[in-house]
């Protein structure tokens, strides 16, 4: 599921020294409940300019590809 999923990336992208954000969405259906979780991250390695998003828990996604209907975004430091 995209907790677990997010907390395993997230650990072993930092093992290798990634800057790592956990994002947390809530969709405009109901922009007050977060729905989802998946990890975002920073490149380059050395110095995060930039933020890729890594949901491999939406079946069809690719490395950058967010979820549609996005309300409300919360990034986490993980």
């Amino acid at each position: 599921d995209c907790d677990g999923l997010t907390v395993a990336f997230g650990a072993l992208l930092k093992t290798i020294g990634f800057t790592v954000l956990g994002r947390v969405i809530s969709v405009k259906e109901n922009p007050d409940q977060p729905v989802h979780i998946y990890p975002m991250v920073g490149l380059p390695k050395d110095n995060p300019r930039r933020w890729m998003a890594l949901d491999a828990t939406v079946e069809g996604s690719t490395p950058c590809w967010q979820y549609p209907g996005i309300a409300q975004v919360k990034d986490y430091l993980l």
